[in-house]
């Protein structure tokens, strides 16, 4: 019995051996790659502040890019300690697609609000006419934009800026 508890430490000593070194190199690529997407991110930020336009966009890369260089760092640190990430990458394929569909409508505001940014058909203060709602913008978020008129708030949502035709009343009249 005694001799039967060896072996069996034995054998699991030796596969420690095996698994402790892959654990740590694992857990340096993920820190290494962790610390990586910080210092982009806070350079990113730093080269903002001297922007004039598109702050909001650059803040959502500057994000974008943290959080993947996380995501990529825990895919290596899984795959260096023997997972087989091959599942869990069409796995999240999956759900992506699924919950990309069920999100279509705040999606598709999103991606209006960063064109929006990117092509500014309109800025802070201006007066707009779309779909028959007419305000003056006040803020500009990556789903809505807010207008403010006549004691009313109106939050549109930015697929309708990106989608209808808007005019942008002249200050001179």
């Amino acid at each position: 019995m005694i001799n039967q508890l060896t072996k069996e430490f034995l054998v699991l000593f030796e596969q420690l051996q095996h698994f402790v070194p892959r654990v740590i190199v694992g857990a340096i690529l993920l820190v290494s790659f962790w610390l990586t997407g910080i210092l982009i991110y806070k350079i990113i930020e730093n080269l903002n502040k001297f922007s004039r336009r598109g702050k909001e966009l650059i803040r959502l890369t500057a994000r974008t890019i943290r959080f993947s260089f996380l995501i990529i760092g825990i895919i290596f640190f899984l795959q260096k300690i023997g997972v087989n990430i091959n599942a869990i990458i069409a796995s999240l394929g999956l759900t992506g697609f699924a919950v990309g569909f069920a999100l279509k409508d705040m999606l598709s505001n999103f991606l209006a609000g960063i064109l929006i940014f990117m092509f500014r058909p309109f800025k802070l203060k201006d007066n707009i006419l779309v779909s028959g709602m007419e305000g003056t913008v006040s803020q500009i978020d990556l789903r809505y934009t807010t207008l403010r008129a006549e004691g009313k708030t109106i939050l549109i949502p930015n697929s309708i800026l990106f989608t209808n035709t808007i005019q942008v009343m002249d200050k001179n009249k």
